[in-house]
């Protein structure tokens, strides 16, 4: 056993030996320095701004976002378009109306954010695509929509002038019609403004019946009050919706 021993031993060392003379052997690459700059990625994000035509056009302001690279609509009725951004729908995608995060009510969200703004009533709305900015909300990977309704109306000069807008349309799918009518007056320091919507359905009919309980009859008012400041412009809103469908089942915000 012993010189069995011995032998393994002078292996092992041998060994370490080849293992020092190859570290010792191995080149050693001298230091490089990088200079540069990270450049900034900014957000993947898309305005629309839908003229008359296109808000006229569509049920509901979800509909406006079809448009948009990376967006979807889910709907549970007529009424109810969930947004869907990148597959993810739900809580993974923020929606903000007039800087107001909503959270989705009722069970499967069939009371969506964007149904507290009209498509008449919505002026500009921009989808984030992605991963959102602390900014504008931070905890959604799906994505953000943020919905901006018009503006407060401001004159030239001291002297009040009067301003006023009345719209209307037709979808024969489910008999249905809205109306818009706005009016207000202003000068260059303050506005005043009230708006209301209405929007009524039957049931939405197909070539092989209809939809029972889809019709609905919405009635949206809203008041505004606003005055430029030395550094923006202060706006108080004051808003109310019903929503009613034929079944006589009713929901009211305020």
């Amino acid at each position: 056993m012993q010189p069995r021993f011995t032998a393994r031993l002078l292996a092992l060392a041998l060994a370490c030996a080849a293992a020092q003379a190859s570290a010792e052997e191995t080149p050693t690459l001298p230091e490089v320095t990088v200079f540069g700059e990270r450049p900034l990625v900014p957000n993947q994000s898309t305005v629309l701004e839908p003229g008359v035509g296109e808000r006229a056009a569509v049920r509901d302001s979800s509909a406006l976002l079809e448009s948009a690279p990376g967006a979807a609509i889910v709907r549970n009725g007529q009424q109810t378009g969930i947004v869907q951004l990148r597959g993810l729908s739900g809580d993974r995608v923020n929606v903000a109306v007039d800087g107001m995060h909503i959270t989705p009510a009722c069970p499967n969200h069939m009371d969506p954010p964007l149904h507290y703004i009209t498509a008449q009533g919505a002026d500009s709305l921009e989808v984030v695509a992605g991963v959102t900015p602390v900014s504008q909300g931070g905890d959604s990977i799906g994505g953000t929509v943020v919905a901006r309704s018009a503006a407060p109306r401001f004159g030239t000069d001291a002297g009040f002038m009067s301003f006023g807008r009345i719209g209307a349309g037709y979808n024969g799918s489910n008999e249905g019609v809205d109306g818009i009518a706005q009016v207000g007056v202003a000068n260059n320091r303050f506005s005043v403004g009230y708006t209301g919507e209405r929007q009524t359905g039957q049931d939405l009919r197909f070539a092989g019946g209809s939809v029972r309980d889809s019709g609905f009859d919405l009635t949206k008012q809203d008041v505004t009050l606003a005055a430029k400041a030395a550094n923006g412009t202060l706006r108080l809103d004051l808003a109310s919706m019903k929503l009613a469908t034929p079944a006589r089942r009713r929901c009211r915000w305020t």
